[in-house]
């Protein structure tokens, strides 16, 4: 699909549904939240897409967009990429395998594991750590697309630590795409656990275009695959072990065991992680396999009534069973995922337009100064009841026109 020049968030708002809780603005870890008139606002350019405030909201008003099934009918032969964490996920009595037979039902010829993208992502990683020896250290993956745009809003000066190893899901697209070029009619999908890889192939980063066609939410294809009787006969390919365990939190470490990695899980630990990264506390790291959800890929947001846990031990379940390190395509076919116009990206990442208050930086300077002014007045308690997150993000607020200063409960107009 081709790139939206306009940035799009996946995660939406149903203003009706919302009663002012601030549950969602407690969680956001990137202050893109506010609660006015006891509704939420939700400020685009910060928001990453982590999800995080879909998990917390009490009455289903924070939801994400994604396509409808029905989009396969649209071509005549369809192929699914289903997540490297699916077989951790618990669809009740159906094992695993009858899962894939009944997604092979809705109308796929074929089923990918995204872990195949993986391994050759990680072939490629260690590859570059070896033999590029001027290579930023540490590298900072793509593989997390939440991860790339808290950089983009919080962190614009660790950007260049990105790796230019393509997205793996995009990395594996690319591939199906080059090998199935002949059938006229074709469509390729992916499976998506949370919404940052929905905004992923949507309006890709690093990229022009994705080679998809479509995404869907695990949440919505969940209780279709519980309620279908029908089985389907697609083709199924597996990955190996190393595509497996890259869904869980350190199984990149695994994988890369000769060099200095730290795995990182959790939004908030990642956030302290890079402050200190900016501050240059942290010792020497080859590389951080870090990802946005609890325990990794396995606590994906659209999966918020699993249990994380119990996931986690069931990837690792699904690892033992994996007889082989790779998988047979990696094997057989791994310098076709390594020709750069499939693995590297190709346009420079950046960071938001909103990390500046203004694009003019002498104006700028100046609204910097105000909000600084204005910060020295507020209480520095970060309740949260005037409607956003700290008081850092009131005092630019209202430095930005966009609330009161009155609207804090601590100060009295008539002092001002």
């Amino acid at each position: 699909m081709k790139k939206d020049e306009n940035y799009i968030n996946s995660i939406r708002t149903i203003r009706e549904k919302c009663i002012g809780c601030t549950h969602c603005l407690r969680i956001c870890s990137t202050e893109a939240i506010r609660v006015r008139n006891r509704k939420m606002e939700l400020y685009d350019l910060k928001c990453i897409d982590c999800g995080e405030c879909f998990k917390v909201c009490p009455t289903g008003s924070i939801y994400s967009f994604y396509d409808n099934i029905d989009i396969v009918k649209k071509f005549d032969y369809n192929i699914l990429i289903v997540p490297n964490i699916l077989p951790s996920v618990n669809f009740g009595l159906l094992s695993y395998e009858d899962v894939i037979k009944r997604l092979s039902s809705f109308g796929f010829n074929e089923i990918w594991e995204e872990g195949i993208g993986n391994e050759a992502y990680l072939i490629a990683l260690k590859k570059t750590l070896k033999e590029k020896k001027d290579t930023i250290k540490p590298i900072i993956p793509t593989s997390c697309p939440a991860i790339v745009r808290l950089l983009q809003v919080n962190y614009p000066l660790l950007i260049n630590n990105l790796t230019v190893i393509n997205l793996p899901l995009d990395i594996l697209g690319n591939y199906i795409k080059e090998k199935r070029k002949n059938i006229k009619s074709f469509g390729l999908f992916y499976l998506s656990t949370y919404p940052c890889k929905i905004t992923a192939l949507k309006n890709p980063l690093g990229l022009k275009s994705s080679p998809f066609n479509g995404v869907f939410s695990l949440s919505d294809i969940y209780k279709k695959v519980l309620v279908e009787k029908n089985e389907g006969s697609g083709e199924f390919f597996k990955s190996g072990k190393v595509g497996v365990s890259s869904g869980r939190r350190g199984g990149e470490e695994d994988f890369l065991e000769d060099f200095k990695v730290i795995s990182i899980d959790g939004i908030w630990n990642i956030k302290k992680f890079f402050d200190e990264m900016e501050e240059e506390k942290i010792p020497y790291f080859d590389y951080i396999d870090a990802k946005a959800c609890s325990l990794g890929c396995v606590g994906g947001v659209f999966l918020k009534n699993q249990n994380f846990l119990l996931n986690f031990y069931n990837q690792r379940e699904e690892e033992k069973r994996r007889k082989s390190l790779m998988s047979d395509i990696i094997e057989n076919d791994i310098d076709e995922f390594l020709k750069d116009e499939s693995l590297l990206l190709t346009e420079k990442i950046n960071p938001r337009p909103q990390y500046l208050l203004s694009e003019n930086m002498d104006l700028a300077a100046k609204i910097f100064q105000e909000v600084n002014t204005i910060y020295d007045l507020l209480p520095k308690l970060d309740c949260g009841s005037c409607g956003a997150p700290s008081c850092r993000s009131f005092a630019e607020d209202v430095v930005l026109n966009k609330i009161k200063l009155t609207e804090c409960k601590f100060i009295e107009e008539k002092n001002l």
